[in-house]
């Protein structure tokens, strides 16, 4: 489960009908059975458990990094075990400006990763 919030001038970014939002996406975002589920997950898996499901998250990661350096492409990943999200930015990510920065560089190709 997670969240964040913040000064309505920011929140504001993430609204969908305004021109050019900045993008948040979210799997089941504030389901309940997803809640319920993630709890249950949380209750029955050990440290072990939770360090294997980082490895494959991990390589993930690095293969990815591999690809867009092998291509020529100005891109990064940044994540922690599972969750992986591609950056359209050469720069480091090391803040949520530089996550925006980069959406913004990345002009339609977001829109057609989700297509």
């Amino acid at each position: 489960m997670g969240a964040f919030a913040g000064k309505r001038e920011v929140m504001e970014q993430f609204d969908p009908t305004r021109p050019e939002p900045v993008n948040h996406s979210g799997t089941f975002c504030a389901h309940p059975v997803t809640m319920v589920a993630g709890l249950a997950t949380m209750e029955l898996c050990d440290q072990k458990t939770i360090d294997q499901g980082s490895g494959p998250g991990d390589r993930l990661q690095r293969g990815f990094n591999q690809a867009l350096r092998k291509v020529g492409m100005k891109g990064q990943t940044t994540g922690v075990g599972s969750l992986v999200m591609i950056h359209w930015r050469k720069e480091e990510i090391s803040n949520a400006r530089d996550t925006f920065i980069g959406v913004q560089s990345s002009l339609e190709l977001p829109k057609l990763v989700a297509s």
